[in-house]
């Protein structure tokens, strides 16, 4: 396994570079800190839940608009943690908000797929992504400490996760089986590196205390 972690880390080695060139730039010029771009996730997350609530099937608009607003919103995890690496500007909130608000991105979209798409990936990671809170919770009200879960497993299941909900979506936008089918096939492999990313995280975090 220790190849998929090398593997990992040496492809955000090169998005950094990539995103130094390009993204940064414009988040610099604005004034924009990793952390806003952390809260943008949260503020996404609450318009796809609006989004999702007065959603109506006879609009295709409104639809894909929620499956680019889901994309958007999932960059926002590439943009604020090479933008924090390359300008050294990791803090202790956002290591901490930033896990949160993925899990809250992936967990609440999956919640409304779950209610057309009734497949065991979908509450598998749910499940995941919810004990994972609960065990942050734990560890730090307990130790003060939380889950170090940014390990390289994590991040390769969180795109994982993002590629899987947004080929459901599309599937169901488009009412392609297959690509529904396909979506599975990469949540089963997103379910696997999530319950790896969680022991070694938890092994991780105990061996530090």
């Amino acid at each position: 396994m220790q190849w998929i972690s090398n593997g990992v880390y040496q492809f955000q080695k090169h998005c950094d570079r990539l995103m130094a060139k390009s993204f940064d730039k414009i988040w610099l010029f604005f004034g924009i800190t990793p952390n806003v771009l952390t809260i943008a996730r949260f503020i996404g997350t609450a318009i796809l839940w609006a989004l999702f609530l007065t959603e109506t099937n006879a609009s295709d608009f409104w639809n894909y608009s929620i499956l680019a607003l889901f994309i958007i919103t999932a960059l926002t995890d590439l943009w604020d943690g090479a933008l924090a690496r390359n300008t050294n500007q990791v803090t202790h909130i956002g290591t901490l908000l930033d896990p949160l608000a993925d899990k809250l991105l992936i967990g609440s979209v999956l919640y409304f797929l779950a209610a057309t798409l009734a497949h065991w990936t979908l509450y598998m990671i749910i499940f995941l992504e919810a004990m994972m809170i609960v065990l942050n919770i734990i560890f730090y009200m307990v130790w003060e400490s939380k889950i170090k879960g940014a390990n390289a497993y994590g991040k390769l299941k969180m795109g994982l996760e993002v590629v899987f909900v947004a080929m459901l979506l599309l599937g169901v936008y488009q009412q392609s089986p297959d690509i529904i089918t396909a979506g599975y096939y990469i949540g089963g492999v997103a379910v696997f590196f999530a319950i790896i990313s969680m022991l070694k995280g938890i092994q991780d975090s105990a061996s530090a205390l």
